[in-house]
């Protein structure tokens, strides 16, 4: 946890020395979202799974616009599994804290259009490309190897503990039958073509584990 923390820091720093002469101001930021994401009852929605969604924007986009990788920082920084809310309160929280050290009001208005677009995992149509790659960068896990996903299933489930095997299976299969209806899971061409048969084998399989 400590090197990914030490990695977390690295992106927010590069980040912020980017756009402002000084990081300080920003200090406060960030021990806010360390504290966030590494909060009771995250096992996958955590300081580790900003970090990497943070190197697949580099890796897609050689320098990631400042609104892509706040909204990264951000984007799961308010998360209940009871509440339907958390994509909103993320928004909010994220336009609150960066309007007080920022005013880049169009950075920070596509910071929040960024977030809200995980509700429904669709890109925004003022900036589709943009959006998409934010989208596809956060569900790349879909992707992984089956022993990676088979963990990130088992760390979805830790934190959606409060319900029944039963309520669970539901909830779950509802979620990932939503995503293989879909013409396509990823928006992103290069990542569609390499990713995107990985992704549907992956959530295929866990539909049928969950029968």
């Amino acid at each position: 946890m400590s090197e990914c923390r030490e990695t977390f820091e690295s992106y927010w720093c590069d980040l912020v020395g980017a756009i402002c002469a000084s990081s300080k101001p920003f200090a406060p930021m960030l021990t806010f979202l360390e504290q966030q994401y590494s909060a009771p009852g995250r096992y996958y929605h955590t300081l580790e799974h900003i970090c990497k969604m943070l190197q697949w924007l580099h890796e897609f986009e050689s320098a990631p616009p400042a609104a892509l990788q706040f909204a990264a920082f951000f984007h799961d920084a308010v998360y209940d599994t009871a509440s339907k809310l958390n994509e909103e309160l993320s928004a909010e929280l994220a336009v609150e804290m960066l309007a007080k050290e920022s005013d880049n009001v169009q950075m920070i208005d596509e910071v929040r259009r960024l977030i809200l677009c995980t509700k429904k995992h669709l890109p925004d149509e003022t900036n589709a490309a943009r959006s998409g790659l934010f989208l596809d960068c956060d569900l790349m896990i879909l992707a992984a190897s089956p022993e990676e996903y088979k963990l990130y299933t088992e760390q979805i489930r830790q934190e959606y503990s409060q319900f029944s095997d039963a309520e669970y299976r539901v909830g779950r299969t509802h979620v990932l039958k939503s995503f293989i209806s879909r013409d396509r899971i990823f928006f992103t061409d290069q990542i569609r073509r390499e990713y995107e048969d990985t992704a549907r084998a992956n959530i295929t399989r866990e539909i049928e584990q969950l029968r």
